[in-house]
């Protein structure tokens, strides 16, 4: 229970820093006129105190909120933490604008092109060995790879793959068999995972020792 409210905390510290980053490298000066002076003082209180102090001081209030039952966050007859659907925050216009911006900056690329070059930034293609010992790797093994990986990410399948790229279904579904299974996923995530950590956008994002993710 204390760590899911640890993490909803964070999780909404970090969007409000990054919103307010962005408005000030906008040259906007963030709107607090919706602040109570109570409010802006409780922070200022807070800022105070060391971040176990401002740990348990949150937690005893949310003990508190979970012993009334009458708050979004509460526990059931069972003893089950219950907690009620957020509303959805209002996206600033300036936001919407910037991300228009960037979206008409980003270029529509073929989804087998952006394989090919985060490989070639990467390397994680090298991650997905031969199944039973190395082997020679073929110049076409690459390109198989890359076949495989977005049949059997999608709805395609490699039947439709096959059907698609001009590769024979024989040929994918062999390089599926013999080199794409846990083993070399997990190996292809962690190349992949240690190549974005490594990029000095990722910071502005925390130190990604956390992830709030959707599937």
């Amino acid at each position: 229970m204390r760590t899911v409210a640890s993490r909803l905390a964070i999780s909404t510290w970090r969007r409000t820093r990054n919103r307010l980053r962005a408005q000030l490298r906008h040259d906007r000066a963030p709107d607090l006129s919706g602040l109570s002076a109570d409010r802006i003082a409780l922070v200022t209180a807070l800022r105070k105190l060391s971040v176990n102090q401002r740990r348990a001081v949150v937690l005893a209030d949310l003990e508190s909120t979970l012993q009334r039952g009458d708050r979004p966050v509460r526990l059931n007859d069972d003893g089950e933490l219950v907690i009620s659907p957020l509303t959805a925050e209002d996206i600033p216009t300036e936001a919407e604008d910037l991300h228009a911006e960037l979206e008409r900056m980003l270029p529509n690329v073929p989804i087998a092109s952006l394989l090919v070059e985060m490989d070639r930034h990467t390397g994680f293609l090298d991650c997905f060995t031969r199944a039973g010992g190395k082997q020679a790797r073929s110049p076409q093994l690459k390109r198989n790879l890359i076949a495989c990986l977005i049949g059997l990410s999608t709805n395609l399948g490699l039947y439709g793959m096959a059907a698609s790229c001009g590769i024979p279904y024989d040929v994918l579904a062999w390089t599926a068999e013999w080199y794409i299974h846990e083993e070399t996923l997990r190996e292809a995530n962690i190349c992949l995972v240690n190549y974005h950590h490594q990029s000095p956008v990722t910071a502005m994002f925390g130190s990604g020792t956390l992830s709030s993710s959707d599937g």
